[in-house]
C-alpha cells in the first residue's frame, strides 16, 4: 500500500488533518474541548491520520525536511491506536495548539518546494 498511495496525497492528508484540528480548536475553549467527548475523538482520530500519513511519507522527503520530527509524530500515532485507554486530553489541547503550527509550517514548505 505504501506505492500505491505517493508523497503529494499523504502530504495533503496531513494539511487535511491539521485544518479540522485548527477549526476545532479555534471554535472552543481547552474546557470545551475536554468536555466534548465527540470533539476528542475527533481530534484524536485526525493526529492518527497524521501520523500514518507521516509514516507512509518516502524516507527521501523525510530527510529533505527534518524539521519535522517524524519518529515521534509517528509514535503519538502508534500511542493513540495501542494506547488508547492512557490518552490524555490535554497533551492533545497542546499538541493542536502549538505542535500543529510547526507541522503545518513545515508541510506548507514542502507543497512550495517539492514538485509533486
Amino acid at each position: 500500500m505504501r506505492n500505491k498511495i505517493g508523497d503529494k496525497q499523504r502530504v495533503e492528508h496531513i494539511v487535511d488533518a491539521i485544518e479540522f484540528c485548527v477549526k476545532i480548536a479555534s471554535e472552543m475553549s481547552k474546557e470545551e474541548f475536554l468536555n466534548d467527548r465527540i470533539s476528542c475523538l475527533a481530534i484524536e482520530r485526525q493526529l492518527e491520520i497524521i501520523g500514518e500519513a507521516s509514516n507512509h511519507i518516502s524516507d527521501e522527503l523525510k530527510m529533505n525536511y527534518e524539521s519535522a520530527d517524524w519518529n515521534k509524530i509517528i509514535a503519538f500515532r502508534n500511542f493513540i491506536a495501542h494506547e488508547y485507554f492512557k490518552i490524555d486530553y490535554d497533551i492533545i489541547w497542546r499538541i493542536i495548539n502549538s505542535e500543529i503550527v510547526e507541522l503545518n509550517q513545515v508541510m506548507e514548505t514542502i507543497i512550495k518546494n517539492e514538485n509533486f
